[in-house]
């Protein structure tokens, strides 16, 4: 049954409550007998050629509340959606008026070929059009260099080339791998002299550390020396190499020698940088004051 069948029907029952009310005022038996004949009322409502039967008027009147309830939950529903819809509008007229006669931009998906060959690359939205310009995206400009280069943006300025690093201790950056080889937080030569932050080779023959650079770096200093602890006929030499290619060999030297240093040794912006040991005798030795740098550090 509608809402308006409904209406009709509350219609009459409130009309038949007022005839038993009037019914029973002046009746001695009292409100407890108007509970007893509206309770055992039968009323037929017509309403949309339908015949509805009411044999609770207390549960078509808490119906009929309910309904009432409802309809207000509704209506406040209603009004709160309008509100915000009003408030929709106008966040969108006012972003409409501050973009204004700004200038339209659009993206296109944009592959990439070089001297015919498709270059694998992130297509999506790959150039931007904007103002009468072309911006293409990073990726796209970074295969256009080739391997050994890299391209960057270095707060107002766009880098292209090997990255310009700060100084950096080398035993402070990754190893990638090692034997033989342990970082020390002190070393003693065998002219007694006290060194920090070293890296130590002994009680072997050969010994080794990979460090990874990023190719930030194209220059080496470092220090060596033979460990006061090393034996008198033992003699040990340095191999630097750069992504496995041999940038620096160095002198064969023994517990008498002196410690020596190399000023810049040129590692060529390697991605791996290699330390290699070795000795005739168990020889022990260490390097220190290893810095890498580029040349104009």
């Amino acid at each position: 049954m509608d809402s308006k069948g409904k209406v009709k029907i509350v219609c009459a029952v409130i009309t038949l409550a007022g005839s038993c009310i009037s019914f029973f005022a002046g009746n001695k038996s009292g409100i407890n007998s108007q509970n007893k004949y509206i309770k055992s009322q039968v009323a037929n409502v017509y309403g949309d050629d339908n015949t509805v039967t009411i044999n609770s008027v207390n549960d078509l009147i808490k119906e009929y509340v309910a309904l009432t309830k409802r309809n207000d939950t509704l209506e406040k529903q209603n009004q709160q959606y309008f509100d915000e819809n009003t408030d929709l509008k106008a966040t969108k007229k006012d972003l409409e008026d501050k973009t204004a006669g700004q200038p339209e931009y659009s993206f296109v998906s944009a592959g990439l070929m070089i001297d015919g060959d498709s270059v694998p690359v992130d297509t999506a939205n790959s150039v931007i059009l904007f103002n009468g310009k072309e911006y293409w995206s990073k990726e796209l400009a970074s295969k256009l260099v080739s391997n050994d280069k890299q391209i960057r943006r270095l707060d107002d300025s766009i880098i292209v080339g090997n990255i310009v690093a700060d100084p950096t201790n080398l035993f402070s950056l990754h190893i990638n791998d090692s034997s033989g080889a342990v970082l020390s937080d002190m070393g003693n030569d065998s002219y007694g002299n006290a060194h920090s932050n070293v890296l130590s080779s002994y009680d072997s023959m050969s010994g080794h550390a990979v460090f990874v650079l990023n190719r930030k770096y194209k220059y080496l200093r470092m220090s060596i020396a033979a460990s006061d602890s090393c034996r008198d006929n033992a003699t040990m030499q340095y191999t630097i190499k750069s992504d496995g290619n041999v940038v620096y060999t160095s002198k064969t030297f023994n517990k008498q020698t002196q410690p020596f240093s190399e000023a810049a040794i040129d590692i060529g912006n390697s991605n791996l940088l290699t330390i290699e040991f070795s000795t005739d005798n168990f020889g022990e030795s260490f390097i220190y004051d290893a810095v890498v740098f580029n040349v104009d550090n």
